[in-house]
């Protein structure tokens, strides 16, 4: 009587080692790229915060007419505007337009955006 011997079905432990070890180097890669795109988009982020402010400073410039825009006129035109001091306004609890002003604190320019 001949013996057969069936095949055995399954992984040997070097292939289970190698896709464990595929599937590590592709999540390490996986890793640094999200890092760096959530990075990328903090900063895409802010830079709309600015521009943000930049349109609602045209807008001040063009709708108020007692001579000047304040940070309170400048709220009225930026979405998300919240809290404002004489040079800031917080935009969405999140970001920090930094304005320069004059004397009579009526804006000169947008300086900056930064995460808060």
């Amino acid at each position: 009587m001949k013996k057969t011997h069936k095949k055995e079905a399954g992984f040997t432990l070097i292939e289970l080692a190698l896709i464990i070890a595929v599937l590590g180097i592709l999540g390490a890669v996986g890793a640094v790229k999200l890092a760096s795109m959530t990075e990328e988009a903090k900063t895409a982020a802010v830079r709309t915060t600015l521009a943000n402010a930049r349109s609602a400073f045209a807008i001040g410039i063009a709708k108020e007419t007692d001579g000047g825009v304040t940070t309170a006129d400048m709220a009225k035109y930026m979405t998300g505007a919240g809290t404002t001091t004489d040079t800031t306004i917080e935009v969405e609890g999140k970001y920090l337009v930094t304005f320069e002003v004059d004397a009579q604190k009526n804006i000169t320019n947008v300086a900056s955006a930064s995460v808060k």
